[in-house]
Protein backbone atom coordinates (compact mmCIF):
# COMPACT_ATOMS: atom_id res chain seq x y z
CA UNK A 1 0.00 0.00 0.00
CA UNK A 2 1.28 3.26 -0.93
CA UNK A 3 1.81 6.05 1.66
CA UNK A 4 1.73 9.74 0.87
CA UNK A 5 3.02 10.65 4.27
CA UNK A 6 5.09 9.45 7.81
CA UNK A 7 3.76 10.83 10.81
CA UNK A 8 6.33 11.11 13.41
CA UNK A 9 5.41 11.49 17.05
CA UNK A 10 7.76 13.71 19.15
CA UNK A 11 9.16 13.13 22.49
CA UNK A 12 6.17 12.04 24.95
CA UNK A 13 3.81 14.64 24.90
CA UNK A 14 1.07 13.13 22.48
CA UNK A 15 1.52 9.55 24.82
CA UNK A 16 0.87 11.12 27.90
CA UNK A 17 -2.72 12.16 26.34
CA UNK A 18 -3.43 8.76 24.22
CA UNK A 19 -2.89 6.72 27.19
CA UNK A 20 -6.00 8.21 29.44
CA UNK A 21 -8.29 7.14 26.08
CA UNK A 22 -10.47 4.51 26.39
CA UNK A 23 -9.61 1.76 24.09
CA UNK A 24 -12.04 2.64 21.33
CA UNK A 25 -10.72 6.03 21.19
CA UNK A 26 -7.18 4.83 21.01
CA UNK A 27 -8.31 2.62 18.03
CA UNK A 28 -9.93 5.83 15.67
CA UNK A 29 -6.99 8.04 16.62
CA UNK A 30 -4.70 5.21 14.86
CA UNK A 31 -7.43 4.69 12.51
CA UNK A 32 -7.26 8.11 11.38
CA UNK A 33 -3.34 8.47 11.50
CA UNK A 34 -3.49 5.37 9.25
CA UNK A 35 -5.99 7.40 6.73
CA UNK A 36 -4.17 10.37 6.84
CA UNK A 37 -0.77 8.14 5.75
CA UNK A 38 -2.62 6.65 3.13
CA UNK A 39 -5.05 9.12 1.36
CA UNK A 40 -3.58 11.04 -1.36
CA UNK A 41 -5.91 14.07 -0.22
CA UNK A 42 -7.11 14.07 2.94
CA UNK A 43 -9.96 15.52 3.86
CA UNK A 44 -10.63 18.33 6.49
CA UNK A 45 -12.66 16.40 8.57
CA UNK A 46 -9.30 14.76 9.45
CA UNK A 47 -6.69 16.94 9.06
CA UNK A 48 -6.98 20.88 8.86
CA UNK A 49 -4.83 23.71 9.26
CA UNK A 50 -5.18 25.96 12.21
CA UNK A 51 -6.01 29.48 11.38
CA UNK A 52 -3.46 32.31 13.15
CA UNK A 53 -0.92 29.81 14.18
CA UNK A 54 2.44 29.14 13.21
CA UNK A 55 2.07 26.24 10.68
CA UNK A 56 0.08 24.08 13.45
CA UNK A 57 -2.79 21.24 11.92
CA UNK A 58 -5.24 19.33 14.07
CA UNK A 59 -6.17 15.92 13.83
CA UNK A 60 -9.39 15.13 14.35
CA UNK A 61 -10.90 12.09 15.72
CA UNK A 62 -14.76 11.09 17.11
CA UNK A 63 -15.70 8.53 18.69
CA UNK A 64 -19.55 8.68 19.48
CA UNK A 65 -19.95 12.09 21.41
CA UNK A 66 -15.93 12.54 22.56
CA UNK A 67 -13.79 14.21 20.18
CA UNK A 68 -10.16 13.77 20.48
CA UNK A 69 -7.83 16.81 18.97
CA UNK A 70 -3.84 16.33 18.50
CA UNK A 71 -2.11 18.82 17.51
CA UNK A 72 0.76 18.20 14.96
CA UNK A 73 2.69 20.34 12.06
CA UNK A 74 4.49 19.28 8.47
CA UNK A 75 8.63 19.17 9.06
CA UNK A 76 8.58 18.92 5.22
CA UNK A 77 6.09 18.35 2.05
CA UNK A 78 5.36 14.35 3.81
CA UNK A 79 6.39 14.10 7.41
CA UNK A 80 4.01 15.26 10.05
CA UNK A 81 5.11 15.46 13.34
CA UNK A 82 2.83 15.07 16.01
CA UNK A 83 2.99 17.18 18.98
CA UNK A 84 -0.16 16.87 21.74
CA UNK A 85 -3.58 16.39 22.02
CA UNK A 86 -6.77 17.06 23.98
CA UNK A 87 -10.50 16.63 24.17
CA UNK A 88 -11.97 19.03 22.45
CA UNK A 89 -15.48 20.11 24.52
CA UNK A 90 -16.49 23.80 22.63
CA UNK A 91 -15.98 24.79 19.19
CA UNK A 92 -13.07 27.04 20.52
CA UNK A 93 -9.78 26.00 20.06
CA UNK A 94 -8.08 25.94 23.43
CA UNK A 95 -5.49 28.38 23.73
CA UNK A 96 -3.03 26.74 26.30
CA UNK A 97 -2.97 24.02 23.74
CA UNK A 98 -2.04 25.67 20.46
CA UNK A 99 0.73 27.31 22.59
CA UNK A 100 2.00 24.16 23.89
CA UNK A 101 1.96 23.00 20.35
CA UNK A 102 3.69 25.69 19.39
CA UNK A 103 6.57 25.29 21.68
CA UNK A 104 7.11 21.45 20.93
CA UNK A 105 7.28 23.04 17.46
CA UNK A 106 10.26 24.95 18.78
CA UNK A 107 11.35 22.32 20.71
CA UNK A 108 11.36 19.35 17.20
CA UNK A 109 13.28 22.02 15.33
CA UNK A 110 16.01 22.72 18.40
CA UNK A 111 16.67 19.37 18.64
CA UNK A 112 17.93 18.75 15.65
CA UNK A 113 20.78 21.35 15.65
Amino acid sequence: MDTYRDIIVFDDYFEEFYVTLPTKEQEKILWTFRAIRILKVVPSIYLKAIVNSSGIYEIRSTVGTNTSRVFCFYSDETTLIVCNGFKKKTQKIPRKELKKAERIKILYYESLK
